[in-house]
């Protein structure tokens, strides 16, 4: 696997990941670990953050792929 798949794939996940995240804070979905609930402000945080990484792993793909075609030429 080159680091361009590596980028889409984990940019995919990422951005599933942090979707989820998004989705759960606005409609207040409960999560329940070990008796210790969730507080729904960590999903927003969360969320924007792992949506970044997305954003980032996106562009490193976008960045690899053009490194490659000067390679080429």
């Amino acid at each position: 696997m080159n680091q361009k798949t590596f980028f889409i794939i984990a940019g995919i996940l990422f951005l599933i990941v942090g979707s989820v995240h998004i989705i759960r804070a606005f409609l207040s979905w409960t999560i329940l670990i070990h008796n210790w609930y969730m507080p729904v402000w960590f999903s927003y945080v969360a969320g924007i953050f792992i949506l970044f990484l997305s954003y980032s792993a996106f562009r490193l793909s976008a960045q690899r792929q053009k490194a490659a075609g000067k390679k080429l030429r």
